[in-house]
C-alpha cells in the first residue's frame, strides 16, 4: 500500500514538473550581453535557459543573419539596411561596443553559427523577420545542422510565413506571433480571440505566442481547448511570470533566464536599502545594469525603465520633487511648471516598498527643498492586499527613510484618493489606511494633506468627471489637485502653461511632428516614438511604410474616411495621419470616420459640429475646449490681467457645473458661450489652419 501511495506521489510530481513552462532567453541573455550575439546566446545557456530566441533576416546575398531591427543603426551606430546588404558588409560591423566596451568587436552571427552552439536537449526559437522568401535557405541550414526536429521552433508575425512553412514541412513546430491591443473606442481586444483562432486554423500553426498584456487565464484555456498551444513574451517580472506559469503557458520568453530559472518557485532575497548610505553614483555601466535588472525582476520593466531615467538625471538641487505611484507619474508636472525645477519621480503601479527602495536616486540625489509624496493606492488595488497593519508598517518605514533622505526639506504627504464607483468596495480600506498615514506623518512632524474634500462626492467616491478608470485622474482631476495646493496666481500660470498639452490629450488637437519625412530612418516610415506624422501625395512612397505598432487614419477632402493599423496607401486626393504611442491613442480616440479635420505645420485639429446641434454634454466639452484654446492663445500672445481673470471665472463656472449639477442647464451653457464670444477678440484666436 505504501509503495502504491509513493508511486502516486511520484506521478503527481512528474506531472507537475512536465507542466513547467520552458524558459526562453529573448535574443539570448540580453540584459547581460548584446542582444542576438554569440556572447548573449552562450550566456543564456550558462544561465540555465531551456531555449534561446533570435531574430533572423535574409541578406542580399542569400545568407541568414541574426539581428532584430531592419537596419543596423541601433546596435552598431552605422545605418545599413539588412535586406539590401551582403552578409560580409553586415559582419564587418561592431554590434557589441554599444552595450559595453568589454563586448567590443562582437559581430552579427549567421544562423549556422547560432545553431552550432545549441546544446543537446535544448531548443532554438527562430523568429523570421523576412518574408517567406527566407524559407528555402532556412530549410537548407536546418538540414545541414545537427539539431533534432524537436529542438527547432519557428515563430513569426507574418501569417504567410507560417502558412508557407507548414506547406514545406508540416512537422516543424510553428507559432504565430500576436500583439494584443485594446480598441479605445469599444474596449474590445484586437485581434479578437475568434480572429486569432481562425487564423491559427487557416495557417495550420501549432499555437500562438503573444505579449503578456490583456491576456488572462480564460483566453489561454480557450486557445488550449481548440488544441493550440499558448506561449508568452517578453516577461521579466517574476510576479507576472509566476502568473503565466499557473495559467499553463508552454513557454515564457524573457531577457532574464537566470532569475526566471532560479526564483520562479521561491522568493528572491529581501532588499533593504540603507537610506544613510551615500546617494547613488554610477559605479560602472555593469554595476548600474545589475541594479536595474534587480529592479525589473522585483518590480517589473516599467519600474526599471523609470529607475534608469532617475539614475541618469542631472538634478538641480533645491527643487521640488513629487514622488509616488501611478497618480504622480501621470501628473503632467513638466507641463504645469514650465522650465521650473520641479521633478516627477512617480512610477506607475508602484507600491509603498518600491518607493522606499528608490529614495536614494529620487530624493537623496536630488537634494530638494520640498517633497510631495503620495503612495498606497496600488497596494490596495492588489487582488489580495496585505493587511492594513502591514501596509502601515511599510508606510512608517517609507516616511522614516524619506525624512532621513531629505532632512532639510519641507515634506507634504497626501492622503490616498477615494476610488470611483467600480472600485468603491476599496474605499473602507482607503479610509483606514489614510487614518494610519495621518498618525505616522504627524508623529514624524510632517504635513499631512487630506485631498478628500476636493475629490470625494456625497457618497465618498471619486467624482466621476475627474477620472476615466475609477482610480486614476483625467486632466480635469489634475487641475483640481493643483488648485488645492497652489496659490491662485501660481495656479493660473500653471493652467496657461498646460493648455497646449490639455488640448492634445483632451481637446481634439495634437502636435504634428513631421510632414512627408524621408521614408528611411531608424523607424519604418521615419515615425518615431509617440510621434504624429502626416503623409501626403508628395511623400516619396505610395504608402506610409510604417510598422504595425501604431494607428493611422486615411483622410479625403478633410474628412476621415477610415482608420487603419499601418502602411496605409496614400490617397491622391487626401493624406494619411499616422501615430505611435500617445499619438496613436489620440488618432484612435478622435479621428473616427466622418470627423472633420484641419492641420498646419504644427498641429492637427478636429472640427466640431455646429454648437446649435450639440447635446448639452457635447456642448460643455466644446466650451471647455474653446476656453483652453483661449488659454493657449494667452500663452502664445499674452493678455492683460483682466482678460486672464475673466477666463478663469469661466473655468470656475464650468467646474461648478460639473460638480454641482445633476443635469446640465441650457441657460448656464448659453451664459458661458456668450462670455467666451465676448472675450474672443481680447484673448485672441488660435492660429489659422489649412487642409
Amino acid at each position: 500500500m505504501k509503495l502504491k501511495a509513493a508511486f502516486i506521489v511520484f506521478l503527481l510530481i512528474a506531472v507537475h514538473l512536465a507542466a513547467d513552462p520552458l524558459i526562453v532567453a529573448h535574443r539570448g541573455a540580453s540584459d547581460y550581453a548584446p542582444e542576438n550575439t554569440i556572447p548573449a546566446f552562450k550566456l543564456a545557456w550558462e544561465h540555465g535557459a531551456d531555449a534561446i530566441e533570435g531574430d533572423f533576416y535574409l541578406t542580399k546575398d542569400g545568407k541568414i543573419v541574426c539581428i532584430h531591427d531592419e537596419n543596423t543603426k541601433r546596435v552598431s551606430g552605422i545605418n545599413k539596411n539588412v535586406k539590401t546588404s551582403t552578409s560580409e558588409e553586415l559582419r564587418n560591423l561592431d554590434v557589441g561596443a554599444w552595450f559595453d566596451e568589454k563586448f567590443k568587436g562582437t559581430t552579427i552571427p549567421t544562423l549556422s553559427e547560432v545553431i552550432s552552439i545549441v546544446p543537446k536537449g535544448k531548443k532554438i526559437y527562430i523568429e523570421i523577420k523576412s518574408g517567406a522568401e527566407i524559407l528555402p535557405e532556412l530549410f537548407e541550414e536546418l538540414q545541414r545542422s545537427k539539431l533534432e526536429p524537436d529542438q527547432i521552433v519557428v515563430i513569426s508575425f507574418d501569417e504567410e510565413v507560417i502558412r508557407e512553412l507548414k506547406k514545406l514541412d508540416s512537422k516543424v513546430m510553428a507559432y504565430w506571433l500576436v500583439y494584443f491591443q485594446k480598441d479605445k473606442s469599444t474596449g474590445d481586444m484586437k485581434p479578437s480571440l475568434s480572429q486569432v483562432l481562425e487564423t491559427l486554423k487557416t495557417i495550420h500553426a501549432n499555437g500562438v505566442s503573444s505579449g503578456y498584456n490583456l491576456v488572462d487565464e480564460n483566453i489561454i484555456r480557450e486557445i488550449e481547448n481548440e488544441n493550440f498551444e499558448y506561449h508568452v513574451w517578453t516577461v521579466d517580472h517574476l510576479e507576472t511570470a509566476r502568473k503565466f506559469k499557473r495559467w499553463g503557458a508552454k513557454s515564457i520568453t524573457t531577457n532574464l533566464p537566470y532569475h526566471m530559472k532560479k526564483y520562479m518557485d521561491k522568493p528572491m532575497p529581501p532588499q533593504d536599502l540603507d537610506p544613510d548610505e551615500p546617494a547613488y553614483l554610477p559605479c560602472s555601466l555593469m554595476c548600474e545594469r545589475n541594479r536595474l535588472i534587480d529592479a525589473k525582476v522585483r518590480r517589473g520593466p516599467h519600474y526599471s525603465d523609470r529607475m534608469k531615467l532617475f539614475m541618469g538625471s542631472d538634478y538641480e538641487k533645491d527643487g521640488i520633487v513629487f514622488i509616488g505611484d501611478t497618480l504622480i507619474e501621470q501628473f503632467p508636472i513638466s507641463e504645469f511648471f514650465n522650465r521650473k525645477n520641479v521633478i516627477n519621480c512617480g512610477v506607475k503601479e508602484d507600491r509603498i516598498q518600491g518607493i522606499t527602495e528608490r529614495l536614494d536616486v529620487c530624493i537623496k540625489a536630488a537634494m530638494p527643498n520640498k517633497v510631495y509624496l503620495m503612495a498606497g493606492m496600488n497596494d490596495l488595488l492588489k487582488d489580495n492586499p496585505e493587511s492594513i497593519e502591514k501596509l502601515g508598517n511599510h508606510y512608517e518605514k517609507l516616511i522614516r527613510d524619506l525624512n532621513n533622505a531629505a532632512p532639510e526639506a519641507e515634506i507634504t504627504v497626501f492622503s490616498v484618493l477615494p476610488m470611483g464607483e467600480t472600485y468603491a468596495d476599496k474605499n473602507p480600506l482607503v479610509h483606514k489606511l489614510n487614518h494610519i498615514i495621518k498618525l505616522i506623518v504627524k508623529d514624524q512632524g510632517l504635513e499631512y494633506f487630506d485631498l478628500h474634500p476636493y475629490f470625494a462626492d456625497e457618497n465618498n467616491r471619486l467624482f466621476s468627471h475627474l477620472t476615466t478608470q475609477g482610480f486614476d485622474l483625467n486632466p480635469d482631476g489634475y487641475l483640481v489637485w493643483l488648485k488645492a495646493i497652489l496659490a491662485e496666481q501660481e495656479f493660473r500660470e500653471a493652467v496657461i502653461n498646460y493648455s497646449k498639452s490639455w488640448l492634445s490629450k483632451y481637446g481634439g488637437s495634437f502636435p504634428v511632428a513631421k510632414i512627408d519625412p524621408p521614408s528611411s530612418g531608424t523607424y519604418p516610415g521615419n515615425r518615431g516614438p509617440n510621434e504624429l506624422v502626416i503623409y501626403t501625395p508628395s511623400y516619396e512612397m505610395p504608402s506610409t511604410n510604417t510598422n504595425k505598432w501604431g494607428t493611422e487614419a486615411v483622410l479625403k477632402n478633410g474628412v476621415v474616411e477610415k482608420q487603419t493599423l499601418h502602411n496605409s496607401p496614400i490617397p491622391t486626393d487626401g493624406f494619411v495621419v499616422s501615430g505611435h504611442g500617445k499619438a496613436a491613442d489620440w488618432i484612435e480616440q478622435y479621428l473616427k470616420p466622418g470627423t472633420l479635420v484641419d492641420y498646419d505645420q504644427n498641429i492637427i485639429t478636429t472640427r466640431d459640429i455646429p454648437e446649435s446641434e450639440m447635446t448639452p454634454e457635447q456642448r460643455l466639452i466644446f466650451l471647455k475646449k474653446s476656453l483652453f484654446r483661449k488659454f493657449n492663445s494667452i500663452k502664445k500672445s499674452g493678455a492683460d490681467e483682466t482678460t486672464k481673470h475673466n477666463a478663469f471665472v469661466i473655468l470656475e463656472k464650468i467646474q461648478r457645473i460639473q460638480v454641482e449639477e445633476k443635469s446640465i442647464r441650457k441657460n448656464d451653457l448659453d451664459e458661458i458661450s456668450r462670455e467666451l464670444k465676448e472675450r474672443k477678440k481680447k484673448i485672441g484666436n488660435s492660429a489659422p489652419v489649412k487642409n
